[in-house]
C-alpha cells in the first residue's frame, strides 16, 4: 500500500522560507555594497532556497539586483524599526528570520517574533564591556536567539569563551565571495601596489602611505593605486596622509567611494595588494577578494585576517617600524617576481577551495534548516526579564 502523500505545507518536504534582516543603515545597494551586504548577496545567490529568500533593508539604494528585496523607511530606534518590520515579516511568513549584526535592533525584533526561529549573523568581534550590568544585558540579549553565526572561527571562539552556556548555539561560517567573479591571471600583472578600504586610522592608511613613500622612492618604475571609502568622514586626517604621496604625481592614483566593481578591476590588475589593518579584523573580506583576483597579498594578519589568508600571504604584524617593515616586504616581492607569482597563485587556489560562496552557502542553508527543525524547547530562549 503506498505511503500517504505529505501535506503541502509539510516543512520537511518544502523549501525553506527565510527573511534576512539587514542592520539599520543598510540599503543593500548592489553598486556600492558594504562588506556585510557583499557577503549576504554572495551567500544568497548560491542558496538552494534562493527563490524563497527575502532581504529587508532600508530605502535609498541606487541599484538593486535579482534578489527579492523589501525596503522600509530608515528608522534609528530599535523598537520603532522592529514595529516597521513586523508587518512585512508577518506577510512573508518565514520559517527562519536571520538578522545581521546590530544587536539592539535584532533583539527588539526577536522579542516580538515568538514562535519563529531567529538567527543572529555577527560580522564583528563582541564589543568590549567593563560594566557588569551591561555585560548581563549583552548575555541576556544573546540568549534570545536560537543560533549565532560568526564570520570567522576566531570570533565564534570568543563568543563561546564569554558565554559558555550558549556555545552550542554558535557556528562559524567564514566570509565568502563568488570566486569566479574575481578570478584573473596571476602572471603578467601591472607594477602596481594597491589598497582598498575605509579611510580610517584603524585600517592602517597612515602606515600604508608612509610605506609607499619608501617603496616608490626605491622602485621608480612602480606605481600605487588607492580606493578609499568614507574619505569625507575624516577628510582633514585623510588628506594629511595622502599629502605624503603628492611628490610622486601621477604615479599615485586615489579614487574615492567608487563602485565595488572598481575594486575588483584594480585587484585583477595590481601585482601586490596591501592590507595594513591596525585593529582586530573580524575576518577581512578584502583579503580573499585580493587573493581570488590573483594579487600577491601583504597583510597585518590581525584578528581574522590570518584565517582569511592562511599561509598564503606575507604577514607583517603591527608594531614598531610597521611602515618600514611593510615597505621592505613589498620591495622584496617586487624584486623577486617568481616568488611573488607563486604566492599569488597559492593564495588564489586557497581561496577557491576554502572561501567560495557556493560551499559557504550550503553550510548556511544547513544551519537554517537545523534551526527550523529543532524542537521548540531547544531553540526558543528564555525571554523573561527587563534588560532590553
Amino acid at each position: 500500500m503506498p505511503a500517504p502523500a505529505s501535506a503541502p505545507d509539510d516543512p520537511a518536504r518544502r523549501g525553506l522560507k527565510v527573511v534576512i534582516v539587514l542592520p539599520p543603515g543598510s540599503r543593500f545597494d548592489a553598486l556600492k555594497p558594504t562588506s556585510i551586504e557583499a557577503v549576504v548577496r554572495s551567500l544568497a545567490r548560491h542558496s538552494q532556497d534562493r527563490n524563497d529568500l527575502t532581504v529587508l533593508c532600508d530605502e535609498g539604494a541606487d541599484r538593486g539586483d535579482d534578489l527579492a528585496t523589501v525596503a522600509i523607511p530608515p528608522e534609528r530606534s530599535p523598537r520603532r524599526r522592529a514595529l516597521a518590520l513586523l508587518p512585512e515579516i508577518a506577510r512573508l511568513r518565514p520559517d527562519v528570520v536571520e538578522m545581521h549584526q546590530h544587536m539592539p535592533s535584532a533583539a527588539a525584533l526577536t522579542r516580538r517574533l515568538r514562535g519563529t526561529p531567529t538567527l543572529l549573523y555577527r560580522h564583528n568581534f563582541l564589543p568590549s564591556v567593563k560594566d557588569p550590568l551591561t555585560e548581563l544585558r549583552h548575555r541576556w540579549r544573546a540568549g534570545l536567539f536560537g543560533g549565532h553565526v560568526f564570520c570567522s572561527e576566531a570570533s565564534r571562539q570568543e563568543f563561546a569563551d564569554r558565554y559558555p552556556r550558549l556555545a552550542d548555539r554558535a557556528m562559524a561560517i567564514s566570509n565568502a565571495i563568488d570566486v569566479s567573479d574575481w578570478r584573473a591571471p596571476a602572471r603578467g600583472r601591472a607594477p602596481i601596489v594597491a589598497f582598498a578600504g575605509r579611510a580610517t586610522p584603524e585600517k592602517g592608511l597612515a602606515p600604508l602611505c608612509a610605506s609607499l613613500v619608501e617603496v616608490l622612492t626605491a622602485r621608480p618604475d612602480w606605481r600605487a593605486a588607492l580606493i578609499l571609502r568614507d574619505a569625507s568622514v575624516n577628510a582633514a586626517w585623510t588628506e594629511a596622509q595622502l599629502a605624503q604621496l603628492a611628490p610622486f604625481g601621477d604615479r599615485v592614483s586615489v579614487r574615492r567611494d567608487t563602485p565595488h566593481e572598481t575594486v575588483r578591476d584594480l585587484f585583477q590588475e595590481a601585482a601586490i595588494v596591501v592590507i595594513p589593518s591596525l585593529w582586530r579584523e573580524p575576518f577581512g573580506l578584502v583579503a580573499i577578494e585580493a587573493h581570488a583576483a590573483g594579487a600577491a597579498v601583504v597583510t597585518s594578519g590581525t584578528g581574522g585576517l590570518s584565517e582569511a589568508s592562511g599561509d598564503h600571504a606575507c604577514i607583517v604584524p603591527p608594531g614598531d617600524d610597521f611602515a618600514a617593515r611593510i615597505a621592505q616586504t613589498v620591495v622584496d616581492l617586487i624584486d623577486h617576481p617568481d616568488a611573488r607569482e607563486a604566492l599569488a597563485l597559492d593564495g588564489q587556489a586557497f581561496v577557491a577551495r576554502t572561501h567560495d560562496a557556493h560551499d559557504r552557502s550550503r553550510q548556511l542553508d544547513a544551519v537554517r534548516r537545523r534551526l527550523r527543525d529543532a524542537p521548540a524547547y531547544d531553540r526558543m530562549p528564555e525571554t523573561s526579564g527587563h534588560l532590553s
